[in-house]
């Protein structure tokens, strides 16, 4: 980032911190990354409710970095903070974090796990552990952000309780497989090959039967069909284990620093709010993919972290507009789970049924929800309960269903 601006932008958020307590506590503006006609830019935000005039400590958030010191005591970032980097983190994330409290209040007014404290890890590189909080070996982890559980202390473990925290991990350049090694490990797989060697073998017996008919098949004949099926199984099979093969020697880069993306900020904080319905800790096509519907209605973006390429390499932008159909994998591929599909489902019904059918159906699903079966029922039950017209509004959704896939 550029270092002259970013002094500028640090000048002006002193200038506007001189008086600037309120009733609701501390305020001032610090450089964060911001979407500016859908392309990221360092700019100035206004970081409000600030509980200390000196650290990233608010009333709804505590920004610190990766875990707690040697004195057991959490790193709470300062909002001086010397590392230009992280001091842009820092105030990024909790300025999206506050945006996306601001619209989850406007749905859920009445919901008070809004109003608890989070804290926030940045450049976190530890991983998480349901039993004592983090893992204290050597394994590292980067490039990714998840929302943790509270969890009650574990006093045979020497483990104090936790609350609901959101982890952006450190950025860190890696290589992992390729996505022409994920696309050939699909091909690979058997109901893949199973399907293309019916189809090989159709056609073979289709080319025959049409002989049989005309009055043209022969000894010869039959014994290049027969070659032909052999052949077909070969191909079937073969062909994806070689590229299965070849590919699973190719790397590509991959980076993706989650701290610094407005989107994937608000993403995580969805999980916060949704958890009272759709649990934390469980990942689904459904709990993935309200936040990410969510994050469209606050932003009005229809690719979420697209134009990112400073921040991010090897991660695709979510799609709203998805063309994607649904498949037993969109609710049971782990790949899948953070795909489009169940994203772009709800955009499509909010735009044929409005946003108040979309947030309905919520109150009939939790974590253990499906697509098949238990969004699609959700949805219509919500239709029951809002439509003036359940007839004609039904005969939308089963438009809309089919449209993807289901």
């Amino acid at each position: 980032m550029k270092s002259k601006m970013l002094r500028k932008l640090l000048l002006s958020s002193i200038l506007l911190a001189l008086g600037a307590g309120t009733a609701y506590g501390f305020e001032i503006e610090k450089p964060s990354i911001v979407r500016v006609k859908k392309k990221l830019k360092l700019r100035t935000c206004l970081l409000t409710e600030l509980e200390s005039q000196t650290h990233f400590d608010g009333k709804y958030f505590k920004i610190v970095k990766n875990v707690p010191g040697e004195d057991g005591v959490e790193q709470v970032i300062s909002l001086d903070e010397k590392d230009e980097t992280m001091l842009v983190r820092a105030s990024t994330t909790y300025c999206h974090l506050m945006k996306a409290r601001d619209y989850y209040k406007t749905i859920f007014p009445e919901e008070r796990s809004l109003d608890n404290k989070i804290l926030v890890r940045v450049d976190m590189e530890r991983q998480w552990s349901n039993v004592i909080h983090y893992k204290h070996d050597e394994a590292k982890s980067y490039n990714g952000s998840f929302t943790v559980p509270a969890a009650d202390s574990m006093a045979d473990e020497g483990t104090e309780s936790w609350g609901n925290e959101i982890w952006f991990l450190k950025a860190q350049k890696v290589k992992r497989k390729s996505s022409a090694n994920q696309v050939a490990s699909y091909l690979n797989q058997r109901e893949f090959k199973n399907a293309m060697m019916g189809q090989l073998l159709y056609e073979d017996v289709y080319r025959a039967a049409q002989q049989v008919a005309y009055g043209t098949y022969t000894w010869e004949s039959a014994e290049l069909q027969l070659y032909g099926m052999l052949m077909s199984v070969a191909i079937s099979e073969l062909v994806p284990q070689t590229l299965a093969f070849i590919t699973k020697f190719l790397k590509d880069k991959y980076y993706l620093d989650t701290a610094l993306i407005p989107e994937i900020i608000m993403h995580e904080y969805g999980h916060i709010a949704l958890a009272p319905i759709l649990g934390l800790g469980r990942e689904s096509a459904v709990v993935e993919g309200f936040p990410n519907y969510f994050v469209t209605k606050m932003t009005g973006l229809l690719k979420l972290g697209a134009k990112a390429k400073k921040h991010s390499k090897g991660d695709g932008a979510k799609k709203a507009l998805s063309k994607r159909l649904y498949s037993f994998e969109e609710d049971y591929a782990k790949r899948a789970l953070h795909g489009s599909f169940t994203y772009s489902l709800l955009y499509r019904v909010d735009q044929v049924l409005g946003e108040g059918i979309v947030v309905n159906a919520l109150k009939y699903l939790d974590q253990f929800s499906d697509i098949k079966n238990d969004l699609v029922h959700a949805l219509f039950l919500s239709i029951d309960d809002l439509s003036d017209s359940p007839t004609a509004d039904k005969i939308k959704l089963h438009t809309v269903l089919k449209e993807k896939g289901l």
